[in-house]
């Protein structure tokens, strides 16, 4: 970053940038001149340095995109390019936070996790209950609000939906007027890759919209991300438990 700062890459953004390098293909020279550096915005142009498999280095230097939007104007050594990838677009058109790990939860897969546990901050005000949820063996069960077995399917999804929560945009400080009614701590138990338990905790400050949330991890990150399987939570004696309720017969007599 421009602070100078380590950290993990966005994997599904930086994957994005190597696939568009990788299908880039030289679409038609165009004459480098000054005038042609100014008008493609390569004057000040973003700097894209390539080591590739054999140790050579590779200087790419990415203007603006095309009318089309589907396109960049390219510098390379020495020549102006216009390539059909919109490189700009994927390198975030120079924001330096554009490839901050944005996979909040560091969870590999559904598998691995042994137990959810959902602890309300306002459950007077607002009238949810806490929740507690543990696997037995290969199968879930609910022991708070109510103690009975959870539907596979809906636990999957909703396991699916949380560990898949990414941040779209980080914050300094929670905004104003935050509707917190349905804030919430969340809990997940979970086998590590050599088999430690491990728990990971996420605050949800509260909701912003109809999927939007927003979340502080254990390490004070502020970051606004999407959640649609959250609000099962609210209600889940209705939503996730096995009630064991026969289909519905439509034969006619």
């Amino acid at each position: 970053t421009e602070a100078g700062e380590v950290g993990y890459a966005d994997v599904q953004r930086l994957a994005r940038l190597l696939y568009s390098l990788q299908r880039s293909r030289k679409y038609y020279e165009l004459d480098n001149d000054t005038s042609a550096l100014k008008e493609y915005n390569l004057e000040h142009g973003l700097e894209i340095n390539v080591i590739l498999d054999d140790g050579s280095r590779s200087e790419i230097l990415v203007g603006r995109s095309s009318i089309r939007g589907n396109e960049s104007y390219v510098l390379v050594d020495d020549s102006i390019y216009l390539v059909q990838e919109n490189l700009r677009r994927d390198l975030g058109a120079g924001n330096a936070e554009y490839f901050r790990n944005r996979q909040m939860i560091p969870i590999q897969g559904r598998d691995s996790v042994t137990r959810l546990n959902v602890r309300f901050k306002n459950p007077t005000l607002a009238g949810y209950r806490n929740v507690e949820l543990a696997r037995a063996g290969g199968d879930w069960r609910m022991l708070q609000p109510e103690v009975g077995s959870v539907r596979p399917t809906e636990m999957n999804l909703l396991l699916d939906d949380l560990l898949d929560i990414r941040a779209r945009e980080f914050l300094d400080e929670v905004p104003p007027r935050l509707d917190n009614k349905q804030a919430m701590e969340l809990s997940l138990v979970y086998r590590s890759s050599m088999g430690n338990p491990g728990t990971f905790t996420l605050e949800v400050l509260g909701k912003k919209s109809y999927d939007s949330y927003l979340f502080r991890t254990e390490d004070g990150q502020l970051f606004e991300g999407n959640s649609l399987y959250i609000e099962k939570l609210l209600a889940p004696e209705q939503s996730l438990l096995d009630r064991g309720e026969e289909p519905m017969d439509f034969r006619m007599p």
